[in-house]
């Protein structure tokens, strides 16, 4: 519903990342159902309309009632902000989803 109305300005980490079926509970979970957006108007619009909350690529968090922190460094693209904030998430993701799967595997086994 969000991609109909906002197209590429708003964008699930989740969607982003490959994992096996099996972790995606761990990763829904983890990642607490928000959503990447290209700036805090957007987010706001976001908001206005939903209740998920929203990170801007410069790391800005936005809630219903709450904004907190981000980095203002230079000025960049949106496209170069949204790659390394994603490169980031997965290398996070990556161990995440490797550290459920060790616990599946562990729970199979016994």
């Amino acid at each position: 519903a969000l991609s109909a109305r906002f197209g590429a300005r708003v964008v699930a980490p989740r969607e982003l990342l490959r994992f096996p079926e099996r972790v995606a509970p761990a990763v829904r979970q983890a990642l607490g159902g928000h959503v990447i957006v290209d700036s805090d108007a957007t987010a706001a619009q976001v908001i206005a309309c939903s209740t998920l909350p929203c990170v801007t690529t410069d790391g800005t968090v936005h809630e219903r009632g709450r904004v907190s922190g981000g980095h203002r460094g230079e000025s960049r693209s949106f496209r170069l902000m949204l790659e390394q904030q994603l490169a980031s998430e997965a290398a996070r993701q990556a161990s995440v989803g490797a550290a459920a799967a060790r616990e599946a595997l562990t729970s199979l086994e016994e």
